[in-house]
């Protein structure tokens, strides 16, 4: 696993939108989703992330990544 997907993951859910999340760390909003994907094939295909309203929350497992 690749610590810029853990990286990407933790400034996802400190800002809560990807959009955020992909200026502040400099990349297109395309590369932010395909790192969360890739985190989560890592933890089994489980979602991470949720949408709550215009924010993404972490799941229980997201929680504990």
């Amino acid at each position: 696993m690749e610590l810029l997907y853990l990286k990407t993951f933790c400034v996802l859910v400190n800002c809560g939108n990807y959009s955020v999340t992909a200026e502040k760390l400099g990349y297109a909003q395309s590369s932010i989703s395909n790192h969360i994907q890739k985190l989560e094939m890592v933890y089994g295909g489980k979602k991470l992330l949720v949408r709550y309203g215009n924010k993404m929350i972490p799941t229980p497992i997201g929680r504990t990544v």
